[in-house]
């Protein structure tokens, strides 16, 4: 009886290990498999808007266990791709507009719809761009429990999660480290541009559309960081760096 108890203790426990390690992002083995990809129906608010005609899908490469990554050039209007990914890993994939906006995104084994397919959303791209940022660092950042991790994201956004200061729960993660306190809202200040007349919309797909005074004058809340618009009627691209206490703006003819 004693041995059957022990036995099965033994079954639990390793369950519970199994549990752990595909929650976390940590690997037992490190052979790849194909897995399907499926982008967010409509493209992103930039393509809606007309403003983008191809897409940037990164994923770690899986041939050198996610020390570089693979960077592949996505057309408009693809609605999915199979690629190479590690199995059994903590893999974040984002799929970037224009090659640089910001990104709808997803992580496998965490996001999958089935075995072999993966869906990305505007929800995940957050979180998917700062993991592949520390690809570098992957195996202290796969130690991190990532289901914990959204949802703390999701808990401290405020339904923006490109609001949350990146730097700082990169260093987080870095560290081992996801207390709230460590993820937290940068704060936004106001910006105002003259000479910006019509409506824009944001590459943050949480951002509501802004729409300039009758004199030209566009309002903008803002946090800091790299911030782009859309311009719906000119298709005039507009890039700006926000700082704490100044901003610079670089503007884009179609």
């Amino acid at each position: 009886m004693k041995g059957m108890i022990h036995r099965k203790s033994i079954r639990l426990c390793t369950a519970a290990a199994l549990f752990s390690i595909v929650i976390s992002g940590c690997s037992l083995f490190s052979d790849s498999t194909y897995l399907t990809v499926i982008f967010p129906a409509g493209g992103s608010p930039w393509e809606q808007g007309g403003g983008v005609h191809s897409y940037l899908l990164v994923y770690p490469n899986p041939a050198d266990d996610g020390k570089t990554l693979v960077r592949t050039e996505v057309e408009t209007g693809k609605q999915q791709i199979v690629i190479t990914i590690r199995k059994g890993a903590a893999v974040p994939i984002a799929l970037y507009p224009k090659g640089l906006l910001k990104p709808a995104g997803g992580i496998y084994p965490l996001d999958l719809v089935d075995n072999s397919t993966l869906l990305l959303t505007e929800e995940d791209g957050f979180l998917a761009d700062i993991l592949l940022d520390l690809h570098a660092e992957n195996g202290r950042v796969e130690a991190v429990n990532i289901l914990k991790l959204k949802q703390v994201i999701n808990e401290n956004s405020e339904g923006d999660p490109w609001s949350i200061d990146g730097d700082v729960l990169k260093t987080s993660l870095v560290l081992g480290s996801i207390s709230v306190y460590k993820i937290k809202k940068r704060e936004s200040r106001i910006v105002v541009l003259s000479d910006a007349p019509g409506t824009w919309i944001s590459d943050d797909p949480f951002y509501a559309r802004a729409v300039s005074d009758p004199d030209g004058n566009l309002q903008l809340n803002l946090y800091p960081g790299m911030h782009a618009f859309l311009n719906l009627e000119t298709q005039t691209e507009l890039y700006l760096q926000v700082g704490n206490d100044s901003f610079t703006t670089v503007v884009k003819g179609k």
